[in-house]
């Protein structure tokens, strides 16, 4: 496989780096090429600030409400009608 295409790959592959969702392999892989190259470090920095704001998001909205599952659940019957 052509350099480039390697490079593309892992580039693909960051986001699920940096949600740490990846074999230890091409967690291997990526931790190899990420040392020489400025371009995925900074992809990977955006990635991880993107998770970040999410887990922020996720702590700033409260929990959804137990009855949430019927109140869909009625809804969809509803239009089904």
């Amino acid at each position: 496989m052509p350099f480039s295409n390697k490079l593309e790959e892992l580039q693909a592959m960051l986001p699920l780096y940096s949600k740490r969702l990846i074999s230890d392999e091409k967690k291997e892989s990526i931790e190899k090429i990420l040392c020489n190259e400025p371009a995925l470090q900074r992809e990977l920095n955006f990635w991880d600030s993107v998770r970040k704001g999410y887990e922020k998001i996720k702590q700033d909205l409260p929990d959804p409400s137990d009855s949430i599952y019927l109140k869909i659940s009625r809804r969809i019957k509803e239009r089904k009608k």
